[in-house]
Order: structure tokens, then C-alpha cells, then sequence
């Protein structure tokens, strides 16, 4: 979705030079299947168990268990040993991530209009650009006997420029059909976390779009 207003400054001819402010949004979903060799860390803890009000060691049950009559039975501590760890441990990383943003989109720079003939026009417009990107990374991953599955949010500002044409045709009396194309590079966008990066590169955006125009 784009939309854009401006207004003209000077007139000479049949051409006008004015001004051009657009606005842009555009959903982006890429997902990435990878299989890769990779390496993990594994530290081992254990857990204990209370003794009883008594002082006797408390013995859990064997799985599965859910708990006693009124549903509260021995209980682990939450604060762990550590008792051992393994680092660099080989695998393969198997699984997918999904970059899933929304791109805005902000430029206002001059613009120039020219006639051609009565039914016939051309405009062109240059100037400075400003994206904001913003969503989450998604993944879905499995190394060795480990399945990790989450996402990160963020939002990115990058900058750059915009350079556009357009034809217009005057089909009725106020009312151009016309088709145009805007080449907008941006900076990278990158949102990462967890472990786990995605780079959205801007550097090559064409845009073609056909639509109609009503000048008032």
C-alpha cells in the first residue's frame, strides 16, 4: 500500500515543479529451511529432595506421578547442582526460521510534471527516504536430542533515497490512469536475540505500481 500527496510550486509551460510526500507499508514474510553442522554446550544439574518433618530422606515415586490426594506430594528444590558439562558437543542443526516484518515507509522530495500533449504526461521525483521495519524472528529448530522453538521482536530505522517515474494518461477531466516505478535503496535492518539473527537487506527495492490519479 502506498499513498502520496504533494502540491506544485512553479509553473513554466507546460511543466510544473512541485513537491511529493508518500507513505508505504509492506508486509514481508521470508522463511528459511536450513540443515547445517553446528556444535552445543551441555551442563547437567541435579535436583534435590527435602527430608520430611521428621528428618527422613523423601523418597519421589517413579513417573509419571501427579500428586497425592489433595494434589500436593513431594516437592523438588528449585536451585540446582551443577554435577558436570560437556562443551562443543557435534550436531546438526536442523529446522527453520521465519522473518516475518512490516516495512514503513516515509519520502518527500521535489518532484517535476511535464504534459506532453493534451492526453499524454510524465512526472519524475527524487529525494530522501526513512523505512522503519518492524516484527519478529520466528524459529523452529532441533540439534542432537534438543528441540528449541521461540522468537524476538524488534524494530529497526534505516535511511536512504527514492528515485520515481511515472505515465500518466488524462482519460477524463481531472482523471489520469497511470503506471509508475520507484527505486528506493534503504540501509539493512537487522533483529536479533537469543541466539538467533535475521538481516533484512533494502538495498534493491523497485516498486512498479498502476493505479489511478486525481488531481484537485
Amino acid at each position: 500500500f502506498e499513498l502520496a500527496y504533494g502540491g506544485n510550486l512553479w509553473y513554466w509551460g507546460r511543466a510544473r515543479i512541485g513537491w511529493e510526500f508518500g507513505f508505504g507499508l509492506l508486509p514481508i514474510s521470508i522463511t528459511v529451511n536450513e540443515s547445517t553442522p553446528g556444535s552445543y554446550d551441555q551442563s547437567v544439574y541435579s535436583f534435590g529432595v527435602p527430608n520430611d518433618q521428621n528428618g527422613n530422606a523423601i523418597v519421589l515415586p517413579s513417573a509419571p506421578y501427579h500428586g497425592g490426594p489433595s494434589g500436593q506430594g513431594p516437592q523438588i528444590n528449585d536451585t540446582g547442582t551443577k554435577v558436570g558439562s560437556t562443551n562443543g558437543v557435534p550436531g546438526v542443526v536442523s529446522g527453520h526460521q521465519t522473518l516475518d516484518v512490516i516495512l514503513y515507509t516515509l519520502r518527500l522530495g521535489p518532484s517535476v510534471y511535464w504534459d506532453l500533449n493534451r492526453h499524454v504526461g510524465v512526472s519524475l521525483g527524487a529525494g530522501p527516504a526513512l523505512g522503519i521495519v518492524s516484527g519478529n524472528l520466528k524459529y523452529d529448530e532441533t540439534i542432537g536430542s534438543f528441540h528449541g522453538k521461540g522468537q524476538v521482536s524488534g524494530t529497526e530505522v534505516v535511511y536512504g533515497g527514492y528515485v520515481n517515474a511515472a505515465v500518466m494518461y488524462h482519460a477524463v477531466k481531472n482523471g489520469d490512469i497511470y503506471l509508475s516505478a520507484q527505486y528506493m535503496p534503504l540501509g539493512d535492518a537487522t533483529i536479533s536475540g537469543q541466539g538467533h539473527q535475521g538481516t533484512l537487506k533494502l538495498g534493491g527495492a523497485v516498486y512498479v505500481s498502476a493505479g489511478v490519479n486525481w488531481p484537485f
